[in-house]
């Protein structure tokens, strides 16, 4: 099928772009398969998250680029799909096999020579990180999708992609916005993200953090 793209550009700051354009259905099972063979386990795998965010993967400026006179550093962390596999079992469409993998946009990413801090670094993670926590909850929204053709688990793929994208957005630009208020602000989102990281839980909708109604407007994704 052709180019599918969930989600959308934010601020510079991300992008989540899953190609389904490789997608393949993978042989569906025998009539007359048995009952090992109908519950042989899906293979989806995130790859590239958790882990730590260097400056090497950054572009050192010396000067902060025109208009962001406000940002110390920016980060592009981008969530990927290669080899997406769709396969009948019994009576359902499943998703077969898929990696999704999440890194950083290195031509794209870079901070200010004289900002290259930890406490800089930590903020950046944390970006790279709520990515990789959507990420991972849309691979475990695939390993959910029973649907009764091919095309109706893609299209449950991209609707919940766009969805999750959406979520993305207004997660990231919720972080800046309540991070810029100092340290402690960022140690409590900091603290949060690793939460979610270690207990397996999604993070909430934005519009379940106070400082969503606060912002109003302005928080919709391009």
């Amino acid at each position: 099928m052709d180019r599918v793209v969930l989600g959308l550009a934010v601020a510079g700051a991300l992008y989540l772009a899953i190609d389904l354009s490789r997608s393949r259905p993978a042989d569906p099972l025998p009539a007359d398969a048995g009952q090992a063979s109908a519950d042989t386990p899906a293979e989806l795998r995130l790859l590239g998250w958790p882990r730590r965010v260097d400056w090497s993967e950054f572009e050192t400026r010396r000067a902060h680029p025109w208009g962001e006179a406000r940002t110390l550093a920016s980060i592009r962390s981008t969530i990927e799909v290669s080899g997406l596999e769709v396969g009948r079992s019994r009576e359902h469409w499943t998703v077969r096999r898929v990696d999704v993998s999440v890194d950083v946009e290195r031509g794209y990413s870079w901070v200010k020579e004289s900002d290259r801090t930890e406490y800089v670094r930590a903020h950046e993670q944390g970006h790279f990180d709520i990515t990789g926590l959507i990420a991972r909850e849309w691979l475990d929204h695939l390993r959910q999708i029973r649907a009764p053709s091919r095309e109706a688990v893609l299209a449950e793929a991209e609707r919940s992609g766009n969805e999750l994208g959406e979520k993305l957005a207004l997660l990231q630009r919720l972080y800046d916005h309540e991070a810029y208020g100092g340290e402690e602000p960022q140690r409590a989102w900091l603290d949060r993200i690793d939460r979610a990281i270690e207990t397996g839980r999604p993070l909430p909708h934005a519009s379940k953090f106070a400082g969503y109604g606060a912002l109003g407007g302005s928080l919709e994704p391009y």
